[in-house]
């Protein structure tokens, strides 16, 4: 896995609970949105192949999203900050 993302030199972006605000994330380089376990995040090998934490930020009482709700909701972002 490793050897494929060092090979496409792009930014890699995780979806951490502590990553950087998505709305407040300046304007993306094109890259690769990586997504882990609804339960457990992203696994601690391919942490180290992030360059970029982003997050989704929490209003009221929801604890956790879906999977591919957070990756729709990050894309959609991703694709509204590449626009600006």
């Amino acid at each position: 896995m490793e050897r494929v993302f060092n090979r496409w030199q792009v930014p890699v972006y995780g979806a951490f609970l502590d990553g950087k605000n998505i709305h407040k994330l300046g304007r993306p380089s094109p890259g690769v949105l990586l997504m882990g376990n609804e339960a457990k995040g992203i696994c601690a090998e391919l942490e180290k192949l992030v360059t970029q934490k982003v997050t989704i930020p929490g209003f009221g009482m929801a604890e956790s999203l879906n999977v591919a709700i957070a990756t729709a909701i990050l894309c959609d972002n991703f694709k509204r900050l590449m626009s600006l």
